[in-house]
């Protein structure tokens, strides 16, 4: 017959109680020290891989920390993105509003005295003065294409700044025609 001895394992209570749950629930375990020998056994016969278990005891803290951190940091990305959209909205604004208030300097007005104005199309205006305007803007007036050198610009930019400041001021004016049919602009006189 095979000698037997005791060994005492002192554990705190909350870890007795829980052993014990663990034996009422299971009834591949008889007793606590069933339990313990069971695990004992298992843990010599590399049943369980320490290495393991202590990674999968400590990862379980380690990845709830690592999860708060790249949240934190996932966060912050967001926040940094926010204010680089803001900052490049900022200074595409400016940059419109830059090339409108050169384009709108950069508008000749008509000579002294003459007063040329365009009818806007479909309104009814007395057509002399419209062809006026279309025989006399390359004498006064510009095109895009010559604002666009003028101020190292993008002719399409100009275009735009053009478009947008006939409707949004109604100080520009435009005609097209002339020998070589092109669009002419001008800032309205004073």
């Amino acid at each position: 017959m095979v000698e037997k001895t005791t060994k005492t394992v002192k554990v705190p209570e909350s870890k007795a109680e829980e052993w014990e749950a663990y034996v009422e629930d299971n009834a591949e375990v008889d007793s606590i020290s069933h339990l313990i020998r069971l695990s004992v056994q298992k843990e010599i016969s590399g049943a369980y891989d320490v290495d393991t278990r202590r990674s999968d005891d400590d990862s379980a803290g380690a990845s709830g920390e690592i999860l708060t951190h790249l949240r934190k940091i996932e966060t912050a990305i967001d926040d940094v993105e926010t204010r680089v959209a803001a900052i490049e909205g900022v200074k595409s604004a400016e940059a419109n509003y830059d090339i409108q208030k050169a384009t709108f300097n950069t508008l000749p007005e008509p000579p002294e005295g003459e007063v040329f104005e365009v009818p806007e199309p479909g309104a009814s205006k007395d057509s002399s003065e419209q062809h006026i305007a279309q025989k006399h803007p390359p004498d006064f007036a510009v095109t895009p294409d010559e604002i666009a050198r003028q101020l190292g610009a993008e002719t399409a930019d100009i275009e735009e700044a053009l478009t947008h400041l006939r409707e949004t001021t109604g100080q520009v004016r435009r005609v097209s025609g002339g020998p070589e049919n092109r669009t002419y602009y001008w800032r309205k006189g004073r």
